[in-house]
């Protein structure tokens, strides 16, 4: 009887989520991996603001993102969401217009502006915008018609997306994910 028992138990234990918590000095929680399985670069993460409104979620399979991921704002109103495909954002398929904006690997570095001219056919630049993580815009205006400046703030990985002002609401243009260099 006993036995059998200790195997409920090993069972139980070895079968259950396994949970990684960070906390900021507040005491609140900051990031939480969920480990579904004994792999421990594939888990489902959950980002927090310091106020506790959920930041971000996704899945993450074998150290890379993937799947979808969503992001809100810190008043709880959703800010992104994207598709990743082994660590990579998927382009939306049906989008023509990706191919113009994609970036592939361009040099991007904390607190170095970098001018971006974004061109569509039929679409003025006051119908375009841009949102991104982590980094600083500037919009064109009457004196530059043209460029947007991206000022990134943060190394690391730098969500971009090109969106199209239009009369019900945003269109998303298309994405990418840009990786950004730290000060040398």
């Amino acid at each position: 009887m006993v036995r059998i028992i200790y195997i409920v138990i090993f069972f139980l234990v070895a079968c259950s989520d396994k949970q990684y918590i960070e906390y900021y000095p507040s005491g609140g929680i900051k990031k939480e991996r969920i480990y579904q399985t004994r792999d421990t670069s594939t888990y489902l993460q959950k980002t927090y603001f310091p106020n506790g409104q959920l930041e971000s979620i996704g899945h993450y399979i074998k150290g890379n993102r993937d799947g979808f991921w969503q992001g809100w704002h810190e008043d709880g109103e959703l800010s992104w969401t994207v598709e990743y495909e082994n660590g990579t954002i998927k382009p939306p398929s049906q989008d023509p217009y990706w191919e113009v904006i994609s970036f592939g690997k361009r040099d991007f570095q904390v607190g170095r502006p970098k001018k971006i001219r974004i061109y569509i056919e039929g679409v003025e630049p006051k119908q375009m915008g841009i949102m991104t993580t982590n980094a600083k815009v500037e919009i064109p205006s009457e004196d530059n018609d043209f460029y947007f400046v991206i000022t990134p703030q943060k190394a690391g990985n730098m969500l971009f997306q090109v969106i199209y002002k239009e009369d019900d609401g945003l269109r998303i243009l298309g994405r990418d994910s840009i990786n950004v260099l730290p000060v040398p």
